[in-house]
Order: structure tokens, then C-alpha cells, then sequence
């Protein structure tokens, strides 16, 4: 069975909980085992980084920070420009996002966090990666 690494930066834990409930049978009909790592803020980030995930998540609202602030240590970190981020809202819209990212040099793909938009990314990313590995 693949490993499929998401790092999920998000401050609501129920929706990472029903993300998390939603997204791993999915993958594992694929033979793909999903480990999802939860981050409330950017406290850890260094740390987290160092295993080097092949997705990461980050909401834009985190309460006390917005993920751009996480997106800008991130790109910092030149092993980190191939490691797609999945950069979503429950408040903005995909332009706002989009407007918000752009001065990145990262992969960075918009999503807004209500349907099923954002989980289909998640499991064709997962699918792909099995490939790639």
C-alpha cells in the first residue's frame, strides 16, 4: 500500500475530522493509505516539514494567523517549490485567493471549502502521487 502525506493547516477540527472521514476510504480503494497531519497554526512548521509531505493544506482564515503568512515560510525553503499546496476558504472566493497567492513561486491551487471540490483535488493528487512514487 502507497503513503500518501497531507498536512492539513486548519483551526476548525470537526471539518478536518469529516475531511479526514471523507477522504481515506476514497484513497484507500486505491491501495493508497492517507496519513493526514493536523496543525492548528504555523508553530510547528519547521518540524513538520522536515518529513516532507506530498500535499499540503492551509485555509486562509486561522484565526490568528492567514495562511499566506505560512505560504511565505514555505516557499522560503527552495526543496518545498515542487510540493503542490491546496490553499482554500470558507469566506473568500477563489479570486480573492487567487489574488492573495499570486506573488508566490510555489505550486499553490484555490479552492473554496464548501463541496467537494476541494476532497475530489485532494483524491486525484493522492491517485497521481501513487503514480509518480
Amino acid at each position: 500500500m502507497e503513503i500518501f502525506k497531507v498536512l492539513i493547516y486548519e483551526d476548525d477540527t470537526d471539518w478536518v475530522d469529516g475531511f479526514e472521514f471523507n477522504i481515506k476510504p476514497k484513497l484507500s480503494a486505491d491501495n493508497i493509505d492517507c496519513r493526514i497531519y493536523h496543525r492548528l497554526d504555523d508553530s510547528t512548521l519547521m518540524q513538520d516539514l522536515e518529513w516532507i509531505p506530498q500535499l499540503i493544506l492551509i485555509d486562509h482564515d486561522l484565526g490568528t494567523q492567514v495562511g499566506t503568512e505560512i505560504i511565505s515560510q514555505i516557499q522560503e525553503d527552495p526543496q518545498f517549490r515542487t510540493v503542490s499546496i491546496f490553499y482554500y476558504s470558507g469566506g473568500e472566493s477563489i479570486e480573492d485567493l487567487k489574488r492573495f497567492a499570486s506573488s508566490y513561486q510555489c505550486s499553490i491551487h484555490c479552492y473554496v471549502k464548501q463541496g467537494e471540490e476541494l476532497e475530489n483535488a485532494v483524491v486525484t493528487k493522492g491517485i497521481q502521487s501513487k503514480i509518480v512514487l
